[in-house]
């Protein structure tokens, strides 16, 4: 007898339900109530970008780099200076991204500890960019040690 039912293995593989298959279950992490201070460190992390950002614009007026430029030109002191402000606003950007992925994903489990550590990468970032803005570069070293230690 003829069968009207397809039956290759085609049609089974697309068609036919199997049982291994699961239905996407979503689940929903609880947020502790201190992850409040996870975002405030995260928030302050944001305007000290900000901050930075407004010395490197003061810098590029006072010593007349122009943009699209990166860094000055040259090896005077106005140059160096101008180039080591630009490049403690750089390497905050570089490392931002890292250290807020982590913070956040920290602070789901233990956010206390994770907003002390993003204050303290806070705090070393300003001793940074104030020590590098100098335009000496070995002044970078302690709020770079802060940081990295956070």
């Amino acid at each position: 007898m003829l069968s009207l039912r397809p039956t290759s293995a085609l049609h089974t593989a697309f068609v036919r339900p199997r049982a291994s298959r699961r239905a996407l279950v979503t689940k929903a992490i609880a947020v502790p109530p201190e992850y409040g201070y996870v975002m405030a460190s995260v928030a302050v992390s944001a305007a000290i970008v900000q901050w930075q950002a407004v010395r490197v614009g003061m810098a590029r007026r006072k010593y007349g780099v122009q943009l699209p430029k990166m860094y000055a030109d040259g090896d005077s002191t106005e140059a160096k200076t101008f180039n080591c402000t630009q490049r403690a606003h750089q390497n905050t950007l570089e490392n931002l991204p890292g250290l807020l992925a982590m913070q956040c994903l920290l602070g789901l489990k233990h956010p206390l500890f994770a907003a002390i550590l993003g204050t303290v990468w806070n705090i070393g970032r300003v001793i940074y960019t104030l020590g590098y803005s100098t335009g000496d570069p070995g002044k970078r070293a302690p709020g770079f040690a802060i940081s990295w230690f956070s």
